[in-house]
């Protein structure tokens, strides 16, 4: 892959600048030559090196995948100046340090605008690959501009900014498009599946690890308050980046409830999320980054398997005469036991859905059998409404956190739900009893 590596790695709320206001120039230290150009290195930082998504194929469990997550996956990256008084996002990136050092800092160091693709956002950051084996990045093969980016030689600080938007970005018939004003840059009118991830990442400050490398106290000090340039870059303080989910994570399973369960098949699994947002990766006020959704915009996402399958794809259960049966069946039922004791039934992929107070869930499922008088029952594609699902205190469901939802089946007529959250990062506990359900709102 041709393009100058960028060993990226990006901070995630690190936004304190110097405190005077007036920039200071610093001598260089006697074994550091400040007149040899030095290029612009990022990395992908630890808490970044497992994304979460296939996008549209469906979302992934990253702990089972490990980086073949990150295969071909896409970022976009800008850099600006720390101090953007007088100047505008609108500003882009000069041709002056692609392969050469200028001696003016000017206020956009990388954007994508001299990488002209008909792929590529107009307006968005530069593309770049990720390459997770070794945790770095290489300008894409679609970038123009490929040569190495240089810092400029003045000591002013950057400050980088990073996002991924998935598979969304060739979806361009919905109308994706980047805004940049004044005091922003903003990738507008996009709209979830429910398989997409959405991370953002910005590096402002050298971190502890990067600072406690340098020994001399008077120095340490001048590589805190020039980070991110050219003279914190010649003493190997460069931007790590690491990745913040920006959606909430679901994952399902089912468990029987009652004898009835053994013979119900769940055809699909559907959540209520607002689906459309606009999200903005650059602000002159860091609190206003991130995701902006559409109150108005709620629909159903469908769980989907993998590769974005439908549940039906799975092979639930063989008839006697060979027919195969789509969807998904919980393990036998245990008269007298705890649903819960049963090994779990894990339904479909994740989905990743916007951050909210509560979700409605719906669940179409058949049900086959043997009535009383040993006739057949089947009860085809009888969708059930579940409860208002909602966490203690009136929490939310978080951004960058995990939930197991625990579907507990006592027959086509009941199901009780639990949510119980795992890593990405713990966010609390739910359970829904089947009483719950039946009353059409839980609040636990």
């Amino acid at each position: 892959m041709k393009g100058k590596f960028l060993m990226m790695g990006l901070l995630l709320a690190a936004w304190a600048g110097c405190s005077d206001d007036s920039f200071k120039e610093y001598p260089s230290e006697e074994n550091v030559d400040d007149n040899i150009p030095v290029p612009v290195q990022l990395s992908l930082g630890e808490a970044s090196y497992s994304a979460t998504t296939k996008g549209l194929t469906g979302a992934v469990d990253e702990q089972e995948e490990g980086n073949e997550v990150w295969q071909e996956a896409k970022v976009y990256v800008y850099a600006f100046l720390k101090r953007m008084e007088g100047n505008s996002f609108e500003a882009t990136m000069s041709s002056d340090n692609v392969g050469d050092v200028s001696s003016v800092s000017a206020p956009c160091l990388i954007d994508g605008s001299l990488d002209a693709s008909d792929a590529l956002l107009p307006g968005g950051g530069k593309e770049a690959d990720v390459l997770p084996a070794e945790r770095e990045l290489a300008w894409s093969d679609r970038s123009e501009t490929t040569k190495t980016l240089y810092y400029p030689a003045a000591q002013e600080p950057y400050t980088f900014y990073a996002y991924y938007i998935d598979t969304l970005v060739y979806n361009r018939e919905m109308g994706l498009a980047v805004s940049r004003t004044q005091d922003s840059i903003e990738i507008r009118n996009i709209k979830i599946s429910g398989t997409q991830d959405l991370m953002h990442a910005v590096a402002s400050e050298a971190t502890d690890g990067q600072l406690g490398a340098l020994t001399d106290p008077e120095e340490r000090e001048k590589v805190r308050e020039t980070a991110f340039s050219a003279y914190s870059a010649r003493r190997g303080v460069q931007p790590e980046m690491n990745f913040r989910h920006l959606l909430a994570r679901l994952q399902f399973e089912i468990y029987p409830g009652a004898k009835e369960a053994d013979d119900v098949v769940v055809k699909a699994i559907r959540v209520e999320s607002m689906t459309r947002c606009n999200f903005t990766v650059v602000h002159a006020d860091p609190a206003k980054m991130g995701l902006n959704w559409e109150r108005d915009s709620r629909e159903f996402l469908q769980l989907r398997g993998s590769n974005g399958t439908p549940l039906t794809d799975h092979v639930a259960d063989v008839e006697d005469d060979g027919t195969e049966v789509g969807g998904y069946k919980p393990n036998p039922f245990v008269p007298g036991a705890d649903p819960f004791s049963v090994e779990a039934v894990r339904v479909g992929e994740s989905m990743l859905v916007a951050s909210d107070a509560s979700y409605r869930i719906s669940v179409l499922f058949d049900q086959t059998g043997q009535a009383t008088d040993g006739s057949d029952i089947e009860m085809p594609g009888i969708e059930t409404a579940v409860a208002e699902l909602k966490l203690d205190g009136g929490t939310a469901f978080e951004a960058g956190r995990q939930y197991k939802i625990r579907v507990v089946i006592y027959g086509v007529q009941k199901i009780g739900v639990s949510a119980t959250v795992m890593p990405w990062e713990d966010g609390g506990t739910v359970d829904v009893t089947e009483d719950d359900f039946e009353k059409g709102t839980t609040n636990h």
